[in-house]
């Protein structure tokens, strides 16, 4: 252990948590696409249930940009198909008012990737830190 002066501990206090911040947002970035690509797959998986043709293939995930205070990543409907992403999770407004019924019913299929984030998600940061 080296021996640091008074003067020379607030540089190297400084040193020692940058350190740990560096590595903590590296990690917590390697958590969040982890788990964007983990719900990616939990949205396909709720999706192929109701058997729509190529809308499942279509769902993905973003890789989270590089920031240094924020980290975030998107699940999302690729291709032609992401226009049916909110009708299909929220339903049809109708023209006399309220919400649809009967075969245009909403589909919530990314609420259930929502609950598998917020239920795993610290779950992953506490292991990997």
């Amino acid at each position: 252990m080296a021996k640091i002066t008074p003067k020379d501990f607030a540089a190297a206090m400084r040193n020692a948590l940058e350190l740990y911040g560096n590595t903590t947002s590296d990690i917590v970035e390697a958590c969040v696409e982890e788990t964007a690509k983990e719900a990616a797959a939990v949205v396909r998986e709720a999706a192929k249930k109701y058997k729509w043709a190529n809308y499942p293939q279509n769902i993905t995930h973003s890789k989270p940009p590089k920031r240094k205070s924020k980290k975030t990543a998107f699940v999302y409907v690729d291709g032609e198909d992401y226009r049916l992403a909110h009708l299909l999770e929220n339903g049809h407004a109708l023209k006399r008012g309220g919400r649809t019924y009967g075969k245009t019913k909403s589909y919530p299929h990314f609420e259930e990737g929502e609950k598998f984030i917020e239920s795993e998600f610290e779950r992953i940061i506490k292991a990997k830190i």
